[in-house]
C-alpha cells in the first residue's frame, strides 16, 4: 500500500504569527530551529527552484537510504510543488516516521519559503493546467477525469511510464 507524502505550505512565520512583509523575510524566520542543510539554503534570504528541487531529492535520497520505498518526485501540474509516494509500513508507523525525520532534515522549511515565494495560479491558469494536462494523459490513452482523483494521479505515478509521468510536470503545459 502506498501513501502519498504531501508537504503543507505555511503562509505565517514559523511563530504562527502574521504574514511577514517580504519572501526574505519569512524565509530568514525559518532558520531558527532549521538543520544545518535547510539553514544553508535559508540564510540567503531566497530559495530557488533548483534549491527547492535538490531539497526534495535529498529527502527522498534519504528516505531511501533508510530502507524506505519511495516513488517520484513529480511535479504537481496545478500546484507547482513537488509529491512523491512512500511506502506505508506494513508493521506500524516505522516508514512513516522514517520519512517525517527525512523531511525535518532536508526540505520542510526550504519547501515552505519557497513555495511563499511561488504566485499563486489563479482560476483561470489552474483549469487551463488541468486541461492541458487531461488531455496529454488521453494522448497516451489514459482514461483520466476532467477533475482528477489523488487515486488517478497515483496511479500515473505509479505506472512506471515516463511519457505519462511527465504529463503531470506543470513546466511541459506552461
Amino acid at each position: 500500500m502506498f501513501a502519498t507524502a504531501v508537504l503543507i505550505a505555511a503562509c505565517s512565520d514559523a511563530s504562527g504569527g502574521a504574514q511577514p512583509e517580504s519572501h526574505a523575510e519569512f524565509t530568514l524566520g525559518l532558520v531558527n530551529g532549521a538543520s544545518d542543510y535547510q539553514v544553508a539554503i535559508l540564510e540567503d534570504g531566497v530559495v530557488t527552484a533548483s534549491e527547492y528541487e535538490r531539497s526534495i531529492l535529498d529527502t527522498l535520497q534519504c528516505i531511501r537510504q533508510n530502507g524506505v520505498d519511495a516513488v517520484g518526485p513529480e511535479l504537481d501540474p496545478v500546484t507547482g510543488q513537488f509529491t512523491y509516494l512512500v511506502r506505508a509500513s506494513e508493521t506500524g508507523a516505522t516508514n512513516e516516521r522514517i520519512a517525517a525525520s527525512c523531511v525535518a532534515e532536508h526540505s520542510d522549511l526550504v519547501e515552505r519559503a519557497f513555495l511563499y515565494s511561488v504566485p499563486i495560479a489563479s482560476e483561470s491558469e489552474r483549469e487551463q493546467l488541468i486541461d492541458a494536462t487531461v488531455a496529454c494523459l488521453a494522448d497516451l490513452g489514459y482514461d483520466i477525469s476532467r477533475a482528477p482523483t489523488d487515486s488517478e494521479l497515483d496511479a500515473v505515478l505509479l505506472s512506471g511510464d515516463d511519457n505519462a509521468i511527465a504529463c503531470l510536470n506543470i513546466e511541459n503545459h506552461r
